[in-house]
Formats: structure tokens, C-alpha cells, sequence
């Protein structure tokens, strides 16, 4: 379908419908979900799998002591007020989905120095 509508109109795109508030929680939504079913196909189809995490406040907990802080978007870098660990905010984020999704299986992941 998508090489149908982009070969028709050239480019498709979502964008204004989100501008809808009706429509832009289901549209997200959807779009959510095909990316997972999309993903897990193509997981499976490779031998792999997909495990969802709760991705609530990643970005907000200190990777290093578990600390939560309120902080804005429009702020990249974290910087923890406990143990005063300061990294990259989606560097942190990722660091506490991994750890969300190890720590069933073989414990904690510690995370090491990024070289520059």
C-alpha cells in the first residue's frame, strides 16, 4: 500500500492529521503498535524477539542510584542532585530500559565510560 500511495501522490504523510486532537491519540496509537507488530515480525523472522519495557520515567531516573527528578524536555543533559552522576538524558534513559529488562534475567547492567 505504501508503494501505491507514495508511486500516486509522491510523499505520504500523517503529519496534519495529528494537528487533529480528536484524531491524534488513536493515530499515535496506531502508529505505536504497527512500528511493535513490524518490529516483533521482523525479530521473529531473524531468530530474535521483542520484550516491550515500561518506558515510564527512563528519563527522569538516575541510571547509577535510581533517584527521580523532575526535569524538562528541553533539558539533554542529567544530572543526578544524590549521587552526581551527569550523562546524556537519552544515554540515561537507555541505560535504565536496559537495566529494566536484564534485571529478571541476570542482574544489573552497569554502565561504562562512552569514549568520546
Amino acid at each position: 500500500m505504501v508503494r501505491r500511495v507514495t508511486g500516486r501522490y509522491g510523499v505520504y504523510t500523517i503529519k496534519n492529521m495529528v494537528k487533529n486532537h480528536h484524531l491524534a491519540r488513536s493515530i499515535h496509537e496506531a502508529s505505536w503498535n504497527l512500528l511493535i507488530n513490524f518490529t516483533t515480525y521482523k525479530a521473529e523472522e531473524a531468530g530474535g524477539v521483542v520484550e516491550l519495557v515500561n518506558p515510564r520515567n527512563t528519563s527522569k531516573q538516575c541510571s547509577v542510584c535510581g533517584c527521580i527528578q523532575a526535569i524538562p524536555l528541553s533539558q539533554r543533559t542529567y544530572r543526578c542532585p544524590d549521587c552526581g552522576s551527569v550523562r546524556d538524558r537519552d544515554h540515561n534513559a537507555a541505560i535504565n530500559i536496559l537495566n529494566r529488562h536484564v534485571a529478571t534475567d541476570c542482574g544489573e547492567f552497569k554502565p561504562v565510560k562512552m569514549a568520546a
